[in-house]
């Protein structure tokens, strides 16, 4: 029986000429993730049919897809280098067996740090949010990325991965095969890996403590952090939270709707140990041929985007669309979203919840405890926006009332600037950089 994908895709495939494939030809989604499913063949030859007339036609009419831009496969490593900065790349273990990939710019095309320059330089470490990672971070350039700023100004420049993404696949005793590996939330990505990565770039740089830059999941896993382990309030010199997350009360668009619907199967999912959305679940192939610049499909491609982060086309950086859509998703585990869910169903920053039985064996309650954000005392900067669908402005200010340590805060003068603005805007430097780098010297 074709499958709903299968069936779905048969009018495109008609469309585009496609009758079969020869058996045993895959969607090229890497290696681990199991054989071919039904429908896929299909894909691919949609992807292969997209790809060499240009458009979702086969007319005379069609353009050449243009080929991707080579930030788009780059990894974070050579994304740095392509940049023109030096690049070093670390490996972390946390104290539950994880390995973690750690990108370095040790100083910047100025020169400011490097070696036989002065080196007491600040230290920076920049986080990436949910199923993302740290290539995020470098996809503009030198006039664009935030990181490549921070490098140029002096700043020892870290770049984090959480487990489970691209770069942090690896565990000392299991593989990504295990559920076992699939069994963490944000809490341990806050309670273990954030504190193994700040004990590390301190231990490398010799520096007492560190600037810290969160987006999205990242701000939640600092506070996670910090109100667990205090003791790590005196690391951090000020951290930098952009489109902070801690609550899911005021939901919009497609996030909503994921909510909403999620609230039935949570129990049923609160315990899986299973990983979500790998890198290379979109083949770049299919990805560029449906939304590319010229393609009729884009505005789908441009409005689904849209949906989950914001509706803020005048910020849309149309040439870096197709990159940015490259390096995403890069994976994480089922239970950094059911512990979303949570949030949102009891509008509680609190323990991941186990049932009654699970939270009695790990709590010693049967309610999770929520989080002391009392425990909170290193200057935090909170940075939103109301165009962001992710991260509703009235959430973040609930949080900010709740912090006790709050040291400035700053609204984006942009109405529509959504979660992705934090990152890629067009005007990002003006509205929300030169803020940052402006503030940050003031600690």
């Amino acid at each position: 029986m074709r499958s709903a994908v299968g069936r779905a895709l048969a009018p495109l495939a008609s469309r585009l000429g496609i009758r079969s494939l020869p058996s045993g030809v895959g969607l090229g989604l890497g290696a681990g993730l199991g054989p071919a499913a039904p429908g896929q063949h299909l894909l691919e030859a949609a992807a292969s049919a997209a790809a060499e007339c240009g458009r979702l036609c086969c007319g005379s009419d069609c353009k050449p897809v243009p080929p991707l831009p080579i930030e788009a496969i780059l990894t974070a490593e050579q994304l740095i280098r392509h940049w023109g900065y030096p690049s070093e790349e670390h490996h972390i273990q946390t104290e539950d067996g994880y390995i973690l990939t750690m990108h370095r710019i040790p100083w910047g095309r100025t020169g400011r740090g490097a070696p036989g320059a002065e080196a007491d330089r600040p230290v920076v470490l920049l986080q990436h949010g949910i199923l993302q990672a740290s290539d995020q971070w470098l996809l503009r350039g030198p006039e664009h990325d935030l990181v490549l700023m921070l490098a140029d100004q002096g700043y020892d420049v870290w770049l984090g991965n959480f487990r489970g993404n691209v770069y942090s696949r690896k565990h000392v005793s299991l593989t990504t095969k295990h559920d076992k590996f699939w069994d963490y939330s944000w809490h341990e990505n806050g309670f273990y890996d954030l504190a193994a990565e700040m004990d590390y770039v301190l231990g490398v740089s010799g520096q007492p403590s560190l600037h810290y830059i969160g987006h999205s999941m990242a701000t939640t896993a600092l506070l996670v952090l910090l109100s667990t382990r205090p003791e790590y309030n005196s690391r951090v010199r000020q951290a930098s939270l952009l489109a902070p997350v801690a609550y899911f009360q005021h939901p919009r668009g497609l996030l909503s709707t994921a909510l909403a619907f999620g609230k039935k199967l949570e129990p049923e999912l609160r315990d899986s140990h299973i990983e979500v959305l790998p890198f290379g679940t979109v083949p770049l192939g299919l990805m560029n041929g449906l939304c590319h610049q010229g393609a009729a499909t884009r505005p789908l491609c441009v409005a689904g985007y849209m949906q989950v982060a914001g509706p803020d086309r005048k910020q849309l950086n149309e040439t870096l669309f197709t990159t940015l859509l490259a390096h995403l998703p890069a994976g994480g585990s089922i239970g950094q979203i059911v512990h979303y869910e949570q949030v949102y169903k009891t509008g509680k920053f609190r323990r991941k919840d186990h049932g009654v039985r699970g939270n009695t064996q790990r709590y010693g309650r049967s309610q999770p405890p929520s989080y002391n954000l009392t425990n909170i005392v290193a200057p935090i900067i909170f940075y939103y926006s109301t165009g962001d669908y992710l991260s509703n402005a009235k959430d973040v200010e609930r949080l900010i009332s709740e912090v006790p340590s709050t040291a400035a805060v700053y609204k984006v003068p942009h109405k529509d600037f959504n979660h992705g603005d934090y990152l890629w805007a067009v005007d990002s430097y003006e509205l929300l950089y030169k803020t940052i780098l402006k503030t940050m010297r003031e600690f």
